[in-house]
């Protein structure tokens, strides 16, 4: 009489291991196939294409005064393509902090770019919180989360140069880096 009672609070116990496997084992694959689709897609839309070829004019000419006080048609246009381009990074970041992209995934692709850009940026975010506090109702939170994700992966970029001066092995080194990146909370250690 207990054997099949204990037989089916097995199979049941089982069966549930099962499902969380198969359930974890499909949200790390969807995550994974947004992150890609998300890459293609904006290596591949002329928009983007577009709105990136922009933002690197300005980088290369200097002008983020355009950017910032628009004055002409031309002006306008910029600084939209330059908003869509820093809009993209932080819908990218608000993806990591709610875990519908895969951070590491795109971080293995992206990272340098993302904080090339940032460091681009950063003049004309610190001045658009600073100036247009009438056009926008929360200046100080423009692009936040790129600026935290930037910040992180900055200090990534710090840390596995720290780590290859000291020696490590290219695996001890991504072990580090999934450490922090999966405890967030966690102190890092100053590099």
């Amino acid at each position: 009489m207990l054997g099949p009672i204990i037989g089916g609070i097995i199979a049941a116990t089982v069966g549930g291991i099962i499902a969380v496997i198969a359930i974890r084992t499909n949200r790390a694959i969807a995550r994974l196939r947004a992150t890609l689709d998300t890459i293609e897609r904006t290596e591949s839309q002329d928009h983007y294409k577009k709105i990136a070829s922009t933002f690197r004019d300005v980088r290369r000419n200097n002008s983020l005064e355009r950017v910032l006080h628009p004055k002409t048609d031309e002006d306008r246009e910029i600084r939209t393509d330059v908003l869509f381009f820093l809009n993209h990074y932080e819908l990218i970041s608000v993806g990591f902090r709610s875990g519908v992209l895969d951070k590491t995934f795109y971080a293995e692709y992206m990272r340098g770019a993302v904080l090339r850009n940032w460091k681009t940026a950063n003049p004309l975010i610190d001045a658009m919180r600073t100036e247009n506090a009438l056009q926008n109702p929360t200046p100080a939170k423009i692009y936040e989360h790129f600026e935290a994700l930037a910040t992180e992966w900055e200090w990534e970029i710090r840390h596995e140069e720290y780590c290859r001066k000291q020696g490590c092995t290219e695996a001890q080194i991504k072990k580090s880096i999934a450490y922090f990146r999966d405890h967030p909370k966690r102190p890092r250690p100053r590099r």
